[in-house]
């Protein structure tokens, strides 16, 4: 296999922007990335379009282990990420449009056999043919796939959201969504199959019900801190050993989709920025009477430029988010962000390889709404600006940490 290998700000396209096979399928036949058995891949600020898989990592005698995804745009993809046997990995802030006019089931994420210890973080799945994300895995139980964990997913109505079957530890937190039902309708919003230890720990899901539909027998299923549009939560419960629910309730008002946000591409420290240092003073030897002296310079200190695998480790992103009555919506208004390198007015972003420490002021007034102070919170990694024009503790403004 390959290894140690970053891709930076390409483009990987196709000519083929609606050729459809006679199964159904796309038919460019054209990847984008295509690996297996590989160590140390990392994609950064990618953006791919009209392709048959964009980024595909398949079945090799060894597992592809430690694959970073960061910034990815998908465009009319039949299937953006495919990923077989991949051990380790962070696949964060992808925006997936996957193509609607074939009819072959394919997905914005496909996770196959064999995939383990996986992050993926601040993601929007739109468009699809079939599950918006599906996660299957046979039944090798030597080579089962476990430990998945998921972070701010948002589906943008696409004809099914979730599948899950076969796989071990799997961890959804703020899936936010609706999905339209258009292929497969009475399987929910999420399809469990034949899953160990599934959690969805704060959700709101609308579109096609139930909202959780247990295909088939699964053990420990756990649901807390969220809400469904649909006319039932759960189908088939019966088939679940260890199910519970928590603070779950049910809402009949209007779904609403938040923004999505993208963060800024970062831009690398420039070499051509490093100081030079300056050169001794020669002491003139020609005249013996007449020697001169000078004061010999400090030499400057080259600053150590930071590894590149290390800028994201730390990081804030600031949006103004209405949150009153359950809904989310952009606000029209300004935040005050300032740190030390930093300083200016609306959406703000930062990443930095260290802990960072940013001020954030709120203004006088947002859309007629008053604000009376700051509060942190470290342990939820947020931010929040508390109203008090309304005296009932509105969130208004929130800062999420990465």
């Amino acid at each position: 296999g390959t290894s140690g290998i970053t891709i930076d700000g390409l483009t990987f396209a196709s000519d083929f922007v609606s050729l459809i096979d006679s199964t159904g399928q796309h038919a460019s036949y054209v990847y984008g990335v295509h690996g297996k058995s590989t160590n140390n891949f990392t994609f950064k600020n990618i953006t791919t379009r009209n392709l048959d898989y964009a980024i595909a990592f398949v079945d090799g005698s060894t597992p592809s282990t430690n694959l970073v995804i960061d910034r990815l745009i998908s465009q009319n993809d039949a299937m953006p990420i495919y990923l077989n046997y991949v051990q380790g990995g962070q696949l964060t802030n992808m925006d997936l449009n996957a193509r609607t006019d074939a009819t072959k089931l394919e997905h914005d994420i496909y996770l196959s056999k064999r995939n383990t210890d996986l992050l993926f973080d601040n993601i929007r799945l739109g468009g699809s043919v079939g599950y918006a994300l599906q996660i299957y895995n046979s039944s090798d139980a030597t080579y089962a796939g476990k430990r998945l964990t998921f972070r701010h997913l948002r589906f943008d109505n696409p004809n099914q959201a979730i599948v899950v079957q076969g796989y071990e530890d799997v961890k959804f937190e703020d899936v936010i969504g609706s999905a339209s039902g258009n292929i497969l309708a009475a399987s929910g919003f999420v399809k469990i199959n034949g899953v160990t230890n599934l959690s969805f720990d704060g959700f709101e899901v609308a579109g096609t019900s139930p909202a959780f539909y247990i295909n088939s027998a699964s053990t420990n299923v756990t649901l807390s801190n969220g809400k469904y549009h649909q006319s039932s939560l759960i189908g088939n419960a019966s088939s679940i050993t260890g199910y519970t629910a928590t603070n779950v309730i049910s809402d009949s008002n209007p779904f609403v989709m938040p923004p999505f946000v993208m963060p800024t591409p970062i831009v690398p420290p420039s070499l051509t920025d490093v100081p030079t240092i300056p050169q001794a003073t020669v002491i003139p030897t020609t005249t013996p009477t007449s020697i001169v002296t000078t004061s010999t310079p400090t030499p400057t200190v080259i600053p150590t430029v930071p590894p590149l695998t290390n800028l994201t480790n730390y990081g804030i992103t600031v949006i103004a988010i209405d949150t009153r009555r359950g809904n989310q919506r952009l606000l029209a208004c300004s935040i005050t962000a300032s740190s030390s390198t930093y300083s200016g007015i609306a959406s703000y972003s930062r990443y930095s390889s260290t802990p960072i420490s940013v001020n954030l002021t709120a203004p006088v007034k947002c859309q007629g709404r008053s604000f009376s102070s700051w509060a942190t919170g470290v342990t939820t990694r947020i931010i929040t600006a508390t109203d008090s024009t309304a005296n009932n503790g509105e969130q208004v403004y929130t800062a999420y940490y990465r």
